[in-house]
């Protein structure tokens, strides 16, 4: 199923990657298409947690080392864009960031390196993204979108934005107002600058779907009726998966019908307002040359 968006997950768990990947392409979905990661999430990564666990603290070499086996393991998993993080705070100099942007793109093929949306990360970002894909995160407000459309809006390389929707959101902000309005920055860039791309090239509120890949996990592993008392505990209704193929129907204009015999039941995917004999087509051309009536039950 092609989506007019790009599934991108958050983690630094390879497995759990892997897991993601198999669920959407079981779903009809083109798997996982991109990743970040970040310290913190490769922090809880299980292998580093059990080390941690064993009472050791890796050196900075070890998390590195750790790091690139992370990212090199996921990139296995998706051939799309990952990003990998830049270590540091507010404190860190532009030199510094420049330093860790330079190993980390060697690392693996498709990697894209993040930059916090500081004045340093800003200003190595504006250096680096002449060189590599730069992805910039901790966007929180419009004014930094624009800082950030300003240093990177000549490069040739891809560009990804994060802006923080649910903060923006909790501070009063409409979130996907910044969304659309860093669309309507890039609108004549030379190549798709972001990895939040909606319909007609806008994206409201109502059309981002979050996922939890551990969640989506878990849920396989249970039965129907273990699924529902499991969501019914997270206070959820569907799982990610069921809303996800929802809003990609909703967003294509889909739905589907059902045929039912002795042998068996099937659902049969159809553009809206597609008529009956080529809805018949759908199952076989025969059915279409030689329609008849359909009966139909709703």
């Amino acid at each position: 199923m092609n989506l007019p968006s790009l599934i991108f997950i958050d983690g630094g768990d390879p497995t759990e990657t892997q897991k993601a990947d198999e669920l959407l392409k079981a779903h009809g979905f083109a798997g996982v298409q991109g990743q970040t990661t970040n310290p913190t999430l490769v922090a809880k990564n299980p292998d580093v947690q059990k080390y941690i666990a064993a009472g050791k603290k890796l050196t900075q070499a070890e998390a590195l080392s750790q790091y690139k086996k992370i990212v090199t393991s996921i990139s296995a998993v998706t051939s799309g864009p990952i990003s990998i993080q830049v270590i540091g705070d507010q404190s860190t100099s532009k030199d510094d960031m420049l330093a860790q942007a330079r190993v980390y793109k060697d690392w693996i093929p498709n990697g894209v390196v993040k930059f916090p949306c500081t004045t340093n990360g800003l200003a190595a970002a504006e250096i680096f993204c002449q060189e590599f894909p730069v992805n910039i995160t901790l966007n929180f407000s419009q004014a930094q979108a624009a800082a950030v459309y300003q240093v990177t809006k000549l490069t040739k390389h891809r560009v990804f934005i994060s802006p923080f929707v649910g903060r923006l959101d909790d501070l009063g902000e409409n979130g996907m107002d910044v969304v659309k309005n860093i669309l309507q920055m890039y609108h004549n860039a030379p190549v798709p600058p972001l990895n939040l791309r909606g319909g007609q090239g806008e994206l409201s509120k109502n059309d981002t779907v979050i996922i939890s890949a551990k969640i989506e996990s878990e849920l396989a592993g249970l039965s129907d009726e273990e699924q529902k008392e499991y969501l019914k505990s997270l206070g959820l209704e569907k799982s990610g998966l069921e809303r996800l193929i929802q809003k990609a129907y909703q967003k294509l204009n889909l739905i589907s019908f059902l045929t039912g015999g002795k042998l068996e039941a099937r659902a049969w995917t159809i553009e809206k307002g597609t008529k009956a004999p080529q809805a018949a087509g759908v199952i076989h051309t025969d059915f279409e040359k030689g329609f008849i009536k359909a009966e139909v039950i709703s």
